[in-house]
Parts: structure tokens; sequence; C-alpha cells
């Protein structure tokens, strides 16, 4: 799973009556508490017998919990993150797992069988003498009670975690807020509905994800879908690592997984929402070995998809195709992305510096392609008149804070090598003349055009000249114009030789990747110097994105694509 930025959930050990988290709950009743009379008793704390705990039992207040244990059990062990009590007839434990929250060690409390109460899990039983229960509070406390007795006392067991008192468990919107905020898992949006995929612990080579649904853009959250152990199961991703998802509607997603046991990709597609899923496989190369790296999934349109798969050589993906919306997959190629460095914490650093200012969902790639031996630094702004917000990333000799006033001071290039604009328009207007004057590079194509055959046998027209939209002014040069999918291409600036030339690699590398899945408009500007600057557009409902290169380059156009097919929203 991708992007991360770090809210780490404090594990900060409380009296009841310090906490602040609200009242303590069990299935009975709820206490007050006094607090603590002097410092050393800080993580344990025995009360007064009330006439709620059971004869030849007493209460311990542990980590902003109460639970009641026999008279004859006395702290057996103590550290700052686990309290246990007991003797030779027992022991039950109290182990405070908040840092386990934290991107490095995911670890949630779900109960599948229970939505209404998802975060509280029980293991074992108490008939064998050995039961837990796990929680997860509002306030954001991993919590578990263990209790161990001998079998023929297992009453005592059962007695034990029912006195169990704490805090208020999180619901599942709580939960998944949390999850977001600290990029623990990944999302995916399609219009008002809403899909984020957790992963929780792993044990033998498997992980549990947990599915959460949104039908009010990430407002309200609710748990669909998880992890099933029995052979019989339905599919849904079970494996060690990281997954990616994606959905490309409000019925049709796909979610995207490595085996960590054996070099097979797996996919997993649903058409109902997230109820219900399919799984394929595919074979990866003999390289395959994922670490921690997760897949990409990405679907430019509802039919045409890829998923790069991470391999163990010198950052190697393994390119994967469909075209029938996930049916099948198709190994396409391996390419080399060492310079191609994942940008998610930037990216969604710098979003976020825009997410409290502007009511827009927040876009932007995947991926910022660079040199590996550069710093990126990033600038975001909101332009409220329009209804805009902006992100430009910037190659600088070390990486700065979003906005930091040094990053002006230390560019390694005078433009940004990526920027982006998503701007509210009306769903009214129509989409040429909005794409059109969007584009500070378009031109109008002008004179008679004769057809001619470029890369992959992709057919296009040259015209002789052009003229700009607004004025119509002639324009000097050819103009080379052709299309992929709903996309209008154009290659303006040099002589036919010359704009054939730039269209080339841009052709190849389109032929097996994918725009979005929209109508958009792809302009390159060759330079005087012979380097090359692009540009390129496309409506969204009622947004328009705006993402360029305005670095002269041979490369330009390949990075400019790069930047929108790798396109997905962030929030």
């Amino acid at each position: 799973m991708h992007l991360r930025l770090g809210l780490i959930l404090a594990g900060v050990v409380l009296s009841l009556s310090a906490a602040g988290c609200g009242n303590l709950t069990s299935g009975a009743a709820s206490r007050a508490h006094h607090a603590p009379a002097s410092a050393h008793e800080e993580f344990v704390r025995f009360t007064q017998r009330s006439p709620l705990v059971p004869a030849g039992f007493k209460s311990v207040n542990i980590f902003s919990t109460q639970v009641d244990v026999p008279d004859s059990w006395p702290v057996s062990k103590q550290t700052s993150r686990s309290v246990t009590l007991g003797g030779p007839s027992g022991s039950a434990s109290v182990t405070e797992l908040t840092a386990s929250l934290t991107k490095g060690g995911l670890w949630l409390p779900l109960n599948t069988n229970s939505r209404a109460h998802p975060f509280l899990l029980n293991t074992g039983s108490a008939s064998s003498g050995s039961i837990s229960e796990t929680i997860l509070t509002q306030a954001g406390q991993l919590i578990v009670l263990s209790v161990h007795v001998p079998p023929a006392d297992s009453k005592t067991a059962a007695a034990i975690l029912r006195t169990w008192r704490h805090p208020a468990l999180a619901t599942p919107t709580e939960a998944v807020h949390r999850l977001a905020g600290d990029h623990a898992g990944t999302a995916s949006y399609a219009g008002e509905q809403g899909w984020f995929l957790a992963s929780g612990n792993a044990a033998a080579s498997q992980e549990s994800f947990y599915l959460f649904h949104s039908s009010d853009h990430g407002k309200q959250w609710a748990l669909q879908n998880a992890s099933h152990w029995s052979a019989d199961s339905p599919a849904f991703p079970r494996t060690a690592g990281n997954a990616a998802m994606d959905f490309v509607g409000p019925s049709t997603g796909y979610v995207a997984e490595l085996s960590a046991m054996q070099p097979t990709l797996l996919v997993y597609r649903t058409g109902d929402g997230g109820k219900l899923w399919t799984q394929t496989s595919a074979h990866l190369p003999s390289s395959f070995w994922p670490g921690d790296a997760a897949p990409v999934i990405h679907f430019s349109s509802p039919a045409d998809g890829q998923i790069f798969a991470p391999l163990s050589q010198a950052h190697l993906d393994a390119v994967y195709d469909t075209e029938n919306g996930g049916n099948t997959w198709h190994f396409a190629q391996i390419e080399n992305i060492a310079a191609l460095a994942s940008s998610h914490v930037l990216i969604q650093e710098a979003l976020h510096t825009d997410a409290g200012k502007i009511a827009l969902p927040l876009f932007g790639p995947a991926k910022i392609p660079h040199s590996p031996l550069a710093g990126l630094s990033a600038t975001a702004t909101v332009h409220g008149s329009l209804n805009q917000y902006s992100v430009s990333i910037w190659q600088t000799q070390q990486c700065y804070p979003v906005n930091s006033p040094e990053i002006a001071q230390d560019l390694s290039e005078p433009a940004p090598i990526a920027s982006w604009h998503v701007t509210e328009v009306s769903a009214q207007a129509p989409t040429a003349s909005l794409l059109q004057s969007g584009n500070l590079y378009w031109r109008q194509p002008a004179g008679h055009p004769h057809p001619v055959s470029l890369a992959t046998g992709l057919p296009g027209l040259q015209y002789p000249s052009s003229t700009l939209f607004a004025s119509h002014a002639l324009s000097h040069g050819p103009v080379l114009l052709w299309h992929e999918g709903e996309w209008t291409l154009e290659v303006k600036g040099g002589s036919s030789s010359a704009e054939q030339a730039a269209a080339t690699p841009l052709i190849r590398y389109l032929h097996t990747h994918f725009l979005p899945g929209y109508s958009g408009l792809f302009v390159v500007a060759i330079t005087p110097t012979e380097g090359v600057q692009s540009r390129l557009d496309w409506a969204q409902g009622a947004l328009l994105m705006e993402v360029a290169d305005d670095v002269p380059s041979a490369s330009n156009p390949l990075i400019t694509a790069q930047l929108a097919v790798s396109w997905q929203q962030y929030s």
C-alpha cells in the first residue's frame, strides 16, 4: 500500500480520571474512579470493592481500563507496556499495544463476525482456560486482556473477562480516519462511493485484509469484507504483503497483491461494489522478490488496465496489461524504475497543505520521474477565485518542507519537473473548447493535411501550419496530429521529421500504457534548442485536470505521460 503521512497514535498510559476517554463500559455497568494516590501507581491501581465486584475478587485499574481478579493474585510482572497479575492458580495480563498501530506494524483487532462491534476481538475459549480480548478504543488505544487458568477452573477465566471495563470502542469511521491519516491503507473512490483497504496481522506468510465502504465520499464508513481462512471461503486478498486497489466505477473494482511464497501476481475483481470477488493470477519472472514493496494497479478505462509488480533486480517492475476489464492479464514488459522513485509521501504532504483550504477531491500522480541522485521539494497553492489547487514538484539539491522559502534558492532546474492543476468547471461546458483553452501549447491546425504513418502503424495527420486558438494568428511550421482512444495528441514547433521523431517514443509508450479514460488533449512543443516541453489536460466530470513538465528535454513527453498514466485520487 502506498502513501503514508505520519500520524503516530500515542501510547501514553494515563489513569482513568486523567485519560479523558469517556465512561468505562462493560456488559453490565460503568464506573467512575479516583485519581491515583501516588506516581508509582500510574500503571496499576487497586480500588475498593463495590457491590458489583464478585466475592473473592478485587478491582484493578490498568491502562485506562478496569478488571476484577482473584484477591490472591498480586502483580507478578510489570513493564511500561504490560501488567500481569497472578500466581500458581492462573494469571491475567493487560497489554497496551498502541504503538503497533503505526505504519511499521499495523494490527487491527477486527471481529469480522460482528458488524456492530468490529473492534473487539476474542480469541481462545473459556472452556480451555485461555482466552483473550483485544479492543481498539475511540482514543486510539489498542489493548489486550489475556487470562490463563487451568481448564478445570475455566469459570474464573470467563468471569474475569466479563468484568473488564474499558473506554468506548472505536467505530469503523473513527478507525478508518485514523488509518487513512497515517496512510496505513489504500483508498479508491468512484463518485460518492469510496473503499478503504487496510491490512491486519500477518501470520504464517498470510495477511488479514479488511475492506471498508463509504457511500458519502468518506464521511462515514462500514466494514464490508475481510479475509477468511477456510479452504472454501470466498475469494478475497489474504497473502502476506501490501495490496493495491482501484475502483473504476461504483460497482467494478480490483485489488492486486503479491504472493510471499511463490512468484505469483494475484488479482481480485468485484462487480458488485466489493461484496463478492473473483480471483485470477499471473506468473512473475524468476527475479521476483517483493520484500515490502507493493504493486501498483491503474485502470485508464473500464477495459484497459495495468499492474506494475515490483521485482528484486535493480528496481525493476514487471508490467501486466488487460484489455478485457481484468478477465485476463498478460505480461507486457520489464520496466526500469530506478528513476521513478515513489513520491507518495511528498505528493500527499503537498496535497495535505491544500486540503483544508478548498472543498475539492485531491488528485495527483503516483510517481514523479526524476534523477535518483537529486532531491525533490514541493510547493502547493490554492486559488479561491478559480476554485483551483496547484502542486509543483521541483528538483532541488536537498529536500525541503512543502512551500519552504529555501526551495527557490536551491533549484537544480528553473522550472518544475512536474506540476498539475485541478479546477472546478461547469460540467455542461463544451469539452473540446475547455481543453483547448486550458492547454497553453495548443494550436489549431490549419491548411490541408496529408496522412502519415507513425510508429506501431498508428495513422496521423500532418498539417502545414496552425493558428493561435484565441487570435487565429498564423503560427509558423507544421503540426502533427493523431488520436489515442478519446485523446487528441499534437506535436508542434519543429520540422515534419522532427515532429515525427518526437512523437515516436511517446506513441510506443502509450501502446502499452494508458492515459486516463476521459476526453483529453496532449500537446508536445519543440523548443528552438531541440528540447521539448509538454502539457496535457482532460475533463473528468466537473473537474479539469492539467498536467505539465516544463523542463525542456528529449524525454519530456514521456515524463508528462507517466504522470498522467499513474494518476490517482488521494482523498
